[in-house]
């Protein structure tokens, strides 16, 4: 059995009434209340040493499995493998076309690299999902009650609808194929009539998305793959 002390986490206490374990990445954090003494936390962590390791491994090769934002690794675009080409220039830019995705850049470290990359999928997302979310809305006759479409990085979430009527999506959804982005449009956009998930909802969703069910699974299955890489 392993130690405790061979599992190191981060505690988190608060106002909550029970312990428990949450792995993300290669991070284990213990959520804990204020009047748990940290013995026992120490015991409670080597009891469920086996299943923390298998979690952490479990991560570590959904890590492996993320795109990467390399020269000479390939990245999808709306499903399409494109290879990636990166050369030091005077002026940043950015293209894509029949022979890969081209990164030129003032500076090649990793991070830079990275924001510059991410403007630049932002733009294509907007110049791409906009006028496909107000079709969709026009479909489902509710053209009126989209106000904006805009564009957010996030980790945890691919779409959001307000109740203002702003329909956000993580531009990263670039990488999926293209049916999938058309999903994410269709579940968002149907929002404007359900705000919440009933049986009206997904029956909306399945009028303008026959195949939505498909690609849900195919998002929940693969979206850990377009969290970047660049080590």
């Amino acid at each position: 059995m392993t130690s405790p002390a061979a599992i190191d986490y981060q505690l988190i206490r608060s106002r909550r009434r029970s312990v428990a374990i949450h792995v993300r990445g290669a991070v284990v954090e213990v959520r804990a209340p204020h009047r748990v003494p940290l013995y026992w936390i120490n015991q409670f962590v080597h009891e469920k040493a086996a299943w923390i390791e298998k979690r952490l491994a479990e991560e570590a090769a959904r890590h492996q499995q993320r795109y990467c934002l390399i020269d000479g690794h390939s990245l999808p675009f709306l499903g399409e493998l494109k290879t990636v080409h990166i050369t030091t220039a005077t002026r940043n830019r950015i293209a894509l076309d029949e022979n890969g995705l081209m990164l030129r850049v003032r500076d090649p470290s990793p991070a830079c690299v990275m924001r510059l990359f991410q403007r630049w999928i932002s733009t294509q997302a907007m110049d791409y999902l906009t006028p496909r979310t107000e079709l969709m809305a026009e479909r489902l006759q509710v053209r009126h009650q989209l106000s904006s479409v805009r564009m957010r990085h996030t980790r945890s979430k691919w779409g959001h609808c307000s109740q203002q009527g702003v329909v956000q999506f993580n531009p990263m959804i670039m990488l999926a194929p293209a049916a999938v982005a058309d999903y994410l449009i269709a579940h968002e956009v149907s929002h404007l009539i359900h705000p919440n998930h009933s049986k009206a909802y997904w029956e909306c969703v399945g009028r303008v998305c026959p195949d939505h069910r498909e690609q849900r699974r195919w998002l929940r299955a693969n979206e850990h793959c377009f969290q970047l890489r660049y080590e």
